[in-house]
């Protein structure tokens, strides 16, 4: 009897395999029992991961912190589970939640604290006409993505800047750091 699979493969590089794989299957009788033989053609496999990451261009902390908006901006998160979730988390760990204010965000965050504990603390974020600022800065951002990233790398009036997650830092791809941030939810 001959069977006749189709198997579609995902892999994290947005590619799908189409593999026809032939399998026979036979029936012969060894020892007054019936054993059952598959053979299967074997086709070379997809190039290793290394490989693959070798030719694809490095990714940019702007498209880091764009793929993970899902993780770091949590709109419905009330204080007190924003403060549940940053508690034992790295320094520099945040997300932009609704504040209490109507029509206000606020950026929780967990940073050092001056008494030698880490420490959190929240920050409102106001909207202007031409984007978004911190209510103790004057800069103005014109997308939330945007401030985030100019706090990564400048703590301006923060207590320190901003840090997305190792496993986001560490992501090959935008579909990886994706995967992640559906986890994540």
């Amino acid at each position: 009897m001959t069977f006749k699979l189709i198997i579609l493969i995902y892999c994290p590089f947005d590619w799908v395999m189409d593999t026809n794989i032939q399998v026979t299957v036979t029936n012969t009788p060894t020892d007054s029992s019936s054993k059952l033989y598959a053979d299967v053609f074997k086709f070379p496999p997809p190039p290793l991961t290394s490989q693959v990451h070798e030719t694809l261009p490095e990714m940019t902390m702007r498209s880091r912190i764009v793929h993970s908006k899902l993780v770091w901006y949590l709109p419905r998160i009330k204080r007190p589970a924003a403060v549940h979730y940053l508690q034992g988390q790295p320094t520099g760990t945040f997300i932009v939640r609704s504040s209490s204010r109507p029509g206000e965000l606020c950026l929780s965050m967990r940073h050092p604290g001056t008494a030698g504990g880490a420490f959190i603390e929240h920050f409102n974020i106001i909207a202007v006409p031409n984007g978004y600022r911190l209510d103790r800065e004057d800069k103005v951002f014109s997308s939330l993505d945007e401030l985030v990233l100019h706090h990564c790398t400048n703590k301006g009036a923060l207590p320190c800047t901003l840090d997305i997650p190792q496993a986001l830092k560490t992501a090959q791809t935008p579909a990886d750091i994706q995967s992640l941030a559906i986890l994540e939810e």
